[in-house]
């Protein structure tokens, strides 16, 4: 069983910047040896970010995220569990609103933005991983 989680927050780094992106490779090494997948999608200054794995280290993490100084204003938008990974293969995917912008996608898609769905937001990791 694993769990699954999605959060918001205020992105303190700069977009791209060689402290975000050693950020990135330090959470896919954390997340290699605690077994944990997922995405991280950059919206302008806003990170929204999928983690699932293991449910221990899935709470551990949510505590650790909540206190790092790399952003701020954390926000839990849901989590759950289930029997499959979503992002199996990504110990952490990537992207920003240059590759594809969240407003558009949800635009096309004709869903609103004013209360996020998990299920949506993982719609959109799995459109940008493509």
């Amino acid at each position: 069983m694993f769990m699954s989680a999605l959060y918001r927050s205020h992105a303190l780094l700069g977009r791209e910047s060689s402290a975000e992106l050693d950020m990135i490779e330090e959470i896919r090494s954390a997340n290699r040896q605690n077994h944990v997948t997922g995405y991280l999608h950059r919206e302008a200054d806003v990170y929204y970010q999928w983690i699932e794995g293991p449910t221990q280290s899935i709470e551990t993490l949510l505590v650790k995220l909540q206190s790092d100084p790399r952003h701020t204003s954390f926000t839990l938008i849901g989590k759950s569990k289930s029997s499959v990974r979503r992002f199996p293969n990504w110990l952490m995917g990537y992207s920003t609103s240059g590759e594809g912008a969240l407003l558009e996608w949800a635009t096309r898609n004709n869903l609103s933005l004013r209360i996020l769905d998990p299920a949506m937001m993982v719609s959109f990791f799995q459109n940008q991983a493509a």
